[in-house]
């Protein structure tokens, strides 16, 4: 055999193992933390719906003097409210989370410890998401009782 200092062109099984090797180590890297990202953008938009709700609350309560449970009074199509990972109403079989609202004069209050008028929860679609719950302070009963306000403060 006549060696020409030619190299056969091509992988060796070798280098074709330490390639996949490499390719596995960066993806058990890259795919955890992917998936914290993604989960941290869909809460903070959840919690961005969730302030805007409370905003036309408030907006709707100095308007009827009362809260409402339905959010379609609020300007929504849906009451509960479906949200996306964008922050966006949309029907509830692309929504990540679900937005409800929960008032004391409904007799619907599940999270609020205290003496709350109202709280809005989103709830996530799946189980890697957490629900998450805001709570209003009750409303002074008598404005012009200073003293009594001093004492909730």
């Amino acid at each position: 055999m006549k060696n020409t200092g030619k190299r056969d062109k091509g992988l060796t099984l070798i280098e074709l193992m330490v390639t996949i090797a490499i390719i596995g180590i960066l993806s058990a890297i890259a795919i955890p933390s992917y998936s914290y990202y993604t989960r941290v953008t869909k809460r903070s938009a959840a919690k961005s719906s969730v302030q805007q709700v409370r905003g036309l609350l408030e907006q709707y309560y100095t308007n009827n003097k009362s809260y409402t449970t339905d959010l379609t009074n609020l300007g929504f199509n849906n009451s509960p409210l479906e949200v996306d990972k964008n922050d966006q109403e949309v029907s509830a079989a692309k929504a990540v989370y679900e937005i409800t609202v929960n008032t004391a004069a409904a007799g619907s209050m599940k999270y609020c410890k205290a003496n709350c008028d109202y709280e809005v929860v989103a709830t996530a679609k799946t189980k890697r998401h957490p629900t998450i719950r805001q709570a209003t302070a009750p409303r002074p009963k008598a404005a012009g009782n200073l003293a009594n306000l001093a004492e909730q403060a």
